[in-house]
Formats: structure tokens, C-alpha cells, sequence
């Protein structure tokens, strides 16, 4: 088992290296449509991302690169994907559009992140999740492009511990500061990175992700072999994420068995842990009635049709299928996890919870909390008042998660950016 990536221990040395170094070039990237050619005429943007596979990150990305050129004057954007993976979102919008087909590997992606800006040379770098950020970081200097990265999810939880995970925050500590402006999606993530990272408070602000309801509602219309399904004839619990440990539905099936619900239990998404929980299904005896449904390119049909929609994850960023559930009319439960859940349901960063606890716009339970869960879930599916309620609730405040004004703000940040640029070259 290797504890550390050779491409960690050895990046510093990458980034610290310059153009006319005689490095043998790496394999070139894939493009897919994009002028090859750069104009002196227009602002050059770059917006990066480790890849599109799927995951909110990868969704606010592709909705911000589709829907963010109308705000903007003089600009041509490219988008720059750091892996070759299969691609759960489509960039519509016409922008250059490259893989640099780096496998994951840090090291990969620096070298050829380096020849890439050899020949694009952006005026300005926009990019999401940690090792595009490392990257856009850490060259801006070097090739004198501003520079907006934007941390999605609880940067200590994520990394992990052990060396490896000493090791990125080190570089999270030793990076994030060098970037001109820092996009967190939520408060608690803003205070995590001025108190444990370094990033002064003036560098970063706060945008949320959006909730595109009209284009929610608009996919909830469509028929799909899944909403045949028995399960969804008459409601069921709802939860959606990729299927690892962080999202804790193993908690979720514990609680359900526990409640010995009569609804049936229905799971979106794909991951590493498929077999693990549905073997804990199994063994709980609930099999029959816990549906892992997989990947859907569109779940709002499926979210159409069910009671409950809950998050029980340790950490996350700013939701957005819990957003969207909200959205669409349901009551959610979701646990009272680092970071974001509380900002949503309560509008402020909540302390510890005991038992369950009646949000605003929805219920908190503490992170990790079976007992708490299964109450939850009986409160809700057992009160037609209080679920008619919260619902209520809910809906009204997705609503304030404009897809405009999120744009909007993101629009704003880049060209304050621009500006500055403009400013510095004076």
C-alpha cells in the first residue's frame, strides 16, 4: 500500500521550475473543438476542474461555464479537464474545450498543466476541487494570470489524516494563500480556511450554490423507466450521493432498519461501497425493501414521487441534491455535518445538536446519530402536519438559491479580477 504520492513529494519542485526548462514535453493533450489560436482582442479565461464524472462540484462547474458569458464582456473562455473519465455533465456553451488526460496523478497534471499554460496563456485561471486548485495556485505567479479558486467541501474532513493527508494540507497551507481570490461555498468553509489554512478573511467570499428550480421542475415532467418502479408507487425515503464513506449511508440504512419502516428506502448513486451496504441491508434484514437505483442523469422524477428526502453525510460543502430535494416540495432530514446542512436549514453555522432538532426549513440530527435519525424519519412520515409543513418550509427557501444570482456573484468576482489585472499592467 502506498502511503504517500510520489507526485505530492515531489511537486514543490515542479511548480518551482520555468519555462525554458528542456523537460522532455508529456504526452500531448486531447482537445475537443476550441480555436487553437489566441486573440490579443479579448480576455482569455480558463476555468479548471479534475474532470466532469459527476458530483455537485462537477455540476455548479458545467452550470457556471454554460451560463456565465452572457455576464461578461470581451471574453473567451476555455475549459480545461485535469482526467479522462466519462463525463456525467455536458459543456454546451462554446468554449475551447481539452483534457489533459493526467489519470489522476498530481504529478502528471503539474507537468502538463505547465506545457498547457506554455501555450494558452490565460489572463485569468478560475478552478474547482483541491488539485486543480493546487495547480491554478501555485503557477500564477510564474505565468502572471489572476487567479479564483473555489473550495467545494470541508477541506480538513476530505483530506484525510496520515502522511498523505498531512501532506495536502500542507499544500492546501502552503497554496491557497497565493490565489488572488478564494470562493467558498459556504461560511462554515470561508471560517475553516482563514482559521486553519491561512487564506486572509478579505480573500474570500461566500457563494452558494444554486438551485435551478424552473429547469428542476421542467426534468421532473419526464418519464423514465425508473418511476415504473414498485418502490415509488406509493412514496419512498429518498437519498442521493456517490456511494463512499463520508456519505454515511450505512447510518441511513442502520436508522431504517431500526424504525422498521414500511416505505421503502431508495438510494441514488454509485461508488466503492454498492456492495458493502448492500450486504448490511442483507444482514439488517431490509434487503427487500432498499433499492440502490445507481446514477441518474435525471433524479427529479424520482424526486417527485418521494416522502422524505434525507442527507446523513460526516461532511460536505453546500448540498445541492439537498437543495433540490427542497426544491421540489419535500421534507428533509439531514445530519448536522461539516459544512453546510445548517446554513440551509437554519441560515446559520448551527453547534452541536443533541436528539433532533426542528430547523427553520427542515430537521438537524447530529452527525453519526442512528437513534436520532430513526426518530426523525418517524416524526416526519407519521405527522402529515408537521411533513406538510416542513415541505413548506423547504420549497420556500430553495427559492432563494437563485441559478441568476449565483452567476451573478461569480460573474462579479472575475471581473473584480480583471480589473485588478487591468490595474496591475498599468
Amino acid at each position: 500500500m502506498t502511503l504517500l504520492d510520489p507526485g505530492i513529494m515531489q511537486v514543490d519542485s515542479i511548480l518551482e521550475r520555468r519555462s525554458d526548462d528542456t523537460l522532455e514535453a508529456p504526452t500531448p493533450w486531447r482537445q475537443s473543438g476550441g480555436a487553437a489560436t489566441v486573440s490579443t482582442s479579448v480576455r482569455r479565461l480558463l476555468f479548471v476542474i479534475n474532470s466532469l464524472e459527476g458530483g455537485g462540484a462537477e455540476r455548479v462547474f458545467s452550470l457556471l461555464v454554460n451560463h456565465i458569458q452572457p455576464y461578461l464582456n470581451r471574453v473567451e473562455i476555455d475549459v480545461l479537464l485535469l482526467d479522462d473519465k466519462r463525463q456525467r455533465y455536458e459543456i454546451t456553451a462554446p468554449v475551447g474545450f481539452f483534457c489533459l488526460q493526467s489519470d489522476g496523478s498530481l504529478w502528471q497534471s503539474a507537468l502538463r498543466f505547465k506545457y498547457f499554460l506554455d501555450v494558452r496563456r490565460p489572463d485569468l485561471v478560475i478552478s474547482f476541487l483541491t488539485r486543480a486548485n493546487y495547480l491554478a495556485a501555485a503557477f500564477s505567479r510564474l505565468y502572471g494570470y489572476r487567479c479564483i479558486i473555489s473550495e467545494r467541501s470541508d477541506t480538513s474532513g476530505r483530506l484525510g489524516g496520515g502522511i498523505a493527508g498531512w501532506c495536502k494540507k500542507r499544500l492546501v497551507r502552503s497554496l491557497y494563500p497565493q490565489a488572488h481570490s478564494v470562493i467558498a461555498v459556504s461560511e462554515g468553509i470561508k471560517q475553516s480556511l482563514a482559521t486553519d489554512y491561512g487564506v486572509t478573511d478579505a480573500a474570500i467570499s461566500v457563494i452558494h450554490n444554486p438551485c435551478d428550480l424552473p429547469h428542476v421542475h421542467q426534468l421532473a415532467q419526464q418519464s423514465s423507466a425508473m418511476i415504473q418502479n414498485s418502490f415509488l408507487r406509493n412514496g419512498c425515503i429518498l437519498a442521493a450521493g456517490r456511494l463512499v464513506d463520508s456519505k454515511r449511508f450505512d447510518l441511513l440504512i442502520r436508522a431504517y432498519a431500526q424504525g422498521n419502516f414500511t416505505v421503502p428506502l431508495v438510494i441514488l448513486g454509485e461508488g466503492p461501497r454498492l456492495k458493502d451496504l448492500e450486504e448490511l441491508a442483507n444482514q439488517l434484514g431490509v434487503a427487500e425493501r432498499v433499492l440502490f437505483a445507481g446514477f441518474l442523469s435525471n433524479p427529479y422524477a424520482v424526486m417527485a414521487r418521494a416522502t422524505v428526502y434525507v442527507l446523513c453525510s460526516e461532511l460536505e460543502g453546500f448540498p445541492n441534491s439537498l437543495l433540490e430535494a427542497m426544491g421540489m416540495g419535500l421534507p428533509v432530514i439531514a445530519t448536522n455535518c461539516h459544512h453546510g446542512p445548517a446554513e440551509i436549514l437554519d441560515e446559520t453555522i448551527m453547534p452541536a445538536i443533541t436528539g433532533v432538532h426542528q430547523a427553520r426549513h427542515g430537521l438537524l440530527v447530529p452527525a453519526g446519530d442512528t437513534n436520532a435519525l430513526t426518530q426523525a424519519l418517524q416524526l416526519v412520515l407519521t405527522n402529515p402536519a408537521l411533513k406538510a409543513s416542513l415541505a413548506q418550509r423547504a420549497q420556500r427557501r430553495a427559492s432563494q438559491f437563485t441559478m441568476p444570482a449565483t452567476i451573478a456573484r461569480y460573474a462579479q468576482a472575475i471581473k473584480r479580477q480583471l480589473a485588478a489585472d487591468n490595474q496591475g499592467a498599468r
